[in-house]
């Protein structure tokens, strides 16, 4: 299986054909509960903070205290809990069914993502769901019901995590991913005609 990835676009390509990305596909629609600009400027700060704690865990380069302190606790407690982090930032994508994603954080025992705040149980659930499955699949981990969300509070120098496995939500989301080949199927067929 051959992946590309083009960040420009957050395009995934797997042996040359364009496939969902795992947050393309979870059905969520944040701009529903705040304005355009309060969206951007939460987006902005995200990518920021997985910008900071990148940096930290590729170069052990501390960008932001206020992040990276936070995260050094949460790593030395989960390190503790669930072994080991085996990826952090890392394009995984699956040939069966095909889509691809990046996963935050993955332990020997846990998959985390990070987030700015908790908003959804069930989406959230969805999200780690897809990326413990892209790990077990290219074979980094085990698959594991430690899936958590990470909450970096800068302001405060805390963390929290929040558990989120659903044993339903991996099926859900493969689910998704058919539908979504299923649509690109029709429209092909549609065009055919």
């Amino acid at each position: 299986m051959d992946l590309e990835y083009n960040p420009d676009f957050h395009e995934y390509k797997i042996d040359g054909k364009v496939v969902p990305s795992v947050t393309q596909l979870i059905p969520f629609n944040k701009s529903e509960f705040v304005s355009e600009e309060e969206l951007e400027f939460a987006r902005q700060e995200g990518i920021y903070i997985h910008d900071c704690i990148n940096v930290w865990n590729t170069t052990k380069t501390i960008q932001d205290e206020s992040i990276v302190e936070p995260y050094l606790k949460f790593l030395d407690e989960a390190e503790k809990r669930f072994g080991k982090l085996v990826l952090h930032e890392t394009q995984l994508g699956s040939d069966n069914p095909k889509f691809a994603g990046t996963p935050d954080l993955v332990f020997e025992n846990a998959v985390v993502d990070i987030k700015r705040t908790f908003y959804n149980k069930k989406i959230h659930a969805l999200q780690c769901s897809a990326y413990g499955y892209l790990a077990a699949h290219n074979k980094f981990t085990k698959k594991t019901k430690n899936h958590l969300i990470l909450v970096i509070n800068k302001e405060a120098g805390e963390y929290k995590t929040h558990f989120v496995f659903d044993a339903q939500a991996e099926q859900i989301f493969i689910a998704l991913v058919q539908k979504w080949h299923i649509e690109k199927q029709f429209a092909k067929y549609l065009k055919s005609v």
